[in-house]
């Protein structure tokens, strides 16, 4: 899960250096959360418990993604909030699963395996490609405090980070091709 909002101000350059086909995919799946969005009000969210009153969406923004020969369906965190929060008080992660964060724009996020009930690799990637890979990220030791858990960060901008099951980035490799195959709703 990502610690903190994306790092890094606004980069003049972002769309000369965004392939078109990356472009429109962007925009696309920005298109049909919105559309997500609206549906899910359409068909009543439900109110959450909480003395705000806020109001919480019943269905998560999934798409599915190719990373090299591997296919994973994904939910989106793409929110400050979602990224913060990650996968983190989840007990697994189905096989062929995983969480995408998506950085508008590119940026070198801080993740950290905060309350992670789980081991993780996280997949590093830019302009359709993998960047990076952290692999086989271990479950923090219970009761470490928050400001001693260690934090992972890419060696460079990134506007995709993806995180799947420890060893499921294994065959991956860097230079690997990335793209979003299909968006729908869980």
């Amino acid at each position: 899960m990502a610690k903190a909002p994306p790092l890094g101000g606004g980069d003049s350059e972002f769309e000369s250096r965004v392939p078109d086909k990356m472009r429109q995919k962007i925009v696309s799946l920005a298109i049909l959360t919105v559309a997500l969005l609206g549906v899910g009000l359409a068909v009543g969210w439900q109110r959450s418990s909480d003395s705000s009153g806020a109001i919480q969406a019943t269905e998560k923004a999934r798409t599915a993604v190719r990373v090299g020969a591997a296919v994973f369906e994904v939910e989106l965190a793409l929110s400050a909030k979602q990224q913060e929060t990650g996968l983190s008080r989840r007990d697994k992660l189905a096989t062929n699963q995983g969480m995408l964060f998506v950085f508008e724009p590119a940026a070198q996020p801080l993740f950290w395996m905060h309350e992670m009930r789980f081991p993780i690799d996280i997949i590093w990637i830019y302009q359709g490609k993998i960047v990076g890979i952290s692999p086989n990220l271990p479950v923090p030791k219970s009761g470490t405090p928050a400001d001693e858990l260690p934090t992972y960060q890419p060696n460079s901008l990134v506007d995709y980070a993806l995180e799947v099951n420890a060893g499921a980035a294994k065959e991956l490799k860097i230079g690997d091709r990335f793209e979003l195959i299909d968006s729908f709703s869980a």
